[in-house]
């Protein structure tokens, strides 16, 4: 029984991998349109820049108040949020 499995285990192998090849460009071709399909807008390239700009001199602000641990994560949440 367990060497009748083995041989139909090792004889499928072989199909597994040529079903996988043929699926494979398929899937190449799907995510080759989506990159182009979430194109970002330079409105929202802009917003991410302001909030980064803002997030370094939260942290900056932070540091000069020593502020460390769960102080500091409150802190930079409500000045980033400001």
């Amino acid at each position: 029984m367990i060497k009748q499995f083995t041989i139909a285990a090792c004889l499928s192998l072989p199909l597994l991998a040529m079903a996988a090849d043929a699926a494979a460009p398929a899937a190449a071709a799907s995510a080759a349109v989506a990159p182009a399909a979430s194109k970002t807008s330079q409105g929202e390239i802009k917003a991410q820049q302001n909030r980064g700009a803002k997030m370094g001199a939260c942290q900056k602000q932070a540091e000069d108040k020593a502020l460390t641990g769960l102080e500091r994560k409150k802190f930079l949440g409500e000045c980033v949020k400001a």
